[in-house]
């Protein structure tokens, strides 16, 4: 079997043969660039739709939300990565990935409800949320393929998120004309790559062994909030810094 190839293992179901080391090196470049090229891509198409208000309600939204959630990510698949000894289940890890993203949809509706109510930007800004909330979940997945050194896997997922985020933004928006039924579509986007993509991975990488039941054992938790937090506050700054000019940007011009 090519090392390098997973169609014949996918349909197998089995992805107990990690691949090489520059296999995974070209998967996880293609799939970052696919990424990014995709939330590029849905920019540009939404600017020719709906113009640079449009393009700037949604850049507001996502400047909110995602300091927010690198916090709550913890950085849990980096430490699931490194986690060569086994020190944290998957199923305690999973459920604190459950907790904090549910922390972190909670701080966003709070957002949306009192500084945007009654604004187009609300129900943007949770859809918005949502559809980080679910690739939170599927990034955590990517944690466990990672260990088992398939980035092929984890380069498809991102690029199926890129991918269905674009379609059904773009969709949503030119059938209707209301950016927040595009934000639905790319929400809806990433929960079916969750549910369709990134769950049969993590069961063909575990050979069907790894249940998503959360498990809040003490003695995993408390050093793995030790190990994650200090990680998560960094890449909130990280996130901010990125995300400060766009605030600025809201305050003194509008989001055009």
């Amino acid at each position: 079997m090519n090392r390098g190839g997973t169609a014949v293992e996918s349909r197998a179901g089995s992805l107990d043969r990690p691949l090489s080391f520059r296999a995974n090196v070209s998967w996880s470049f293609f799939g970052t660039l696919a990424h990014a090229g995709s939330r590029w891509l849905g920019l540009v198409v939404l600017a020719r739709l709906g113009g640079a208000e449009t393009v700037g309600t949604l850049a507001l939204a996502t400047a909110i939300a995602s300091p927010i959630f690198a916090l709550t990510n913890l950085q849990l698949r980096q430490i699931q990565a490194v986690d060569a000894s086994g020190r944290f289940s998957f199923s305690t890890v999973f459920g604190l990935r459950l907790l904090t993203s549910g922390l972190a949809l909670l701080g966003v509706g709070l957002y949306a409800v009192l500084a945007s109510r009654g604004s187009d930007l609300a129900p943007v800004l949770l859809f918005v949320a949502l559809a980080q909330g679910f690739e939170s979940l599927s990034e955590v997945i990517y944690g466990r393929l990672q260990r088992r050194e398939r980035l092929d896997r984890v380069a498809q997922s991102m690029t199926a998120h890129g991918v269905l985020g674009i379609v059904a933004l773009a969709a949503g928006y030119a059938a209707t004309g209301e950016l927040a039924v595009g934000a639905a579509g790319m929400a809806a986007g990433s929960l079916a790559t969750f549910l369709f993509f990134d769950l049969p991975s993590l069961r063909a990488a575990s050979g069907g062994k790894i249940g998503l039941q959360p498990r809040f054992p003490r003695a995993e938790l408390v050093p793995l909030l030790r190990s994650a937090l200090p990680l998560g506050g960094t890449m909130m700054l990280v996130s901010l810094n990125g995300q400060i000019p766009r605030y600025f940007l809201e305050g003194s011009a509008g989001r055009a």
